[in-house]
């Protein structure tokens, strides 16, 4: 893969809004990994990381984002008004993310828990939508497949030709034309488009009649 953009302070995106005055580099991002239990003979708790199934990323990570008021201010009422209406909003960080998934030698598409935000977004600051687009290889260190957007229909009708990567534009998918065998892993990087609700704990309170709550918090769903 070719190296991640580094250096670029681009905007935050709300529900389709550049969140202008705010830079993504800004927004705290905390991880919570989706666990399951295992109760062993001797009648103790085991805790391991969730494998949600065959086709999906081999971990599961659900984020809680915070953003600063005080660096919202010049778009505090969009916010606000984005927030008033029924959710979940779109959310993205102009940020890459990494998904794994364990080949069984006949799997050749795979669900992405999001779909890629140049899908749908333009990239803020006038970047080129190539800055931003997925990538996916075999196993680490392997080379990078040719990407390409497909529609759903045209997604479902064809199979990718040697070296191709599909991503449906409609739906968070991706095929390849030959199947990871086990024990190979199949890797992807993408900028996601998250879908966040205001958290339940956000604090309204005004600590004066001068300022503003101190954060903004988004969970993702």
């Amino acid at each position: 893969m070719a190296a991640s953009p580094t250096g670029i302070s681009a905007p935050p995106t709300l529900a389709g809004y550049n969140l202008t005055g705010a830079s993504a580099s800004e927004v705290a991002v905390r991880f919570r990994e989706l666990k399951t239990l295992r109760l062993p003979a001797d009648g103790s708790t085991r805790e391991q990381l969730a494998y949600l199934g065959e086709g999906l990323p081999i971990r599961t990570r659900k984020r809680t984002f915070t953003l600063r008021y005080a660096h919202l201010r010049s778009v505090y009422d969009l916010v606000e008004e984005i927030l008033a209406e029924t959710g979940p909003h779109t959310l993205c960080l102009w940020r890459f993310e990494h998904l794994a998934y364990a080949g069984d030698g006949a799997r050749t598409e795979f669900t992405l828990p999001w779909q890629p935000a140049i899908h749908s977004l333009t990239p803020p600051n006038g970047q080129p939508e190539s800055r931003y687009q997925p990538a996916v290889k075999l196993d680490i260190g392997g080379t990078e497949l040719t990407y390409t957007e497909k529609t759903e229909a045209e997604f479902d009708a064809g199979t990718p030709g040697a070296g191709e990567v599909w991503f449906d534009t409609e739906t968070p998918r991706l095929a390849v034309a030959t199947a990871p065998a086990a024990g190979e892993t199949l890797h992807v990087r993408l900028v996601p488009l998250f879908s966040v609700v205001e958290a339940p704990e956000n604090e309204k309170r005004l600590a004066s009649v001068l300022r503003e709550p101190r954060d903004l918090v988004l969970v993702e769903v």
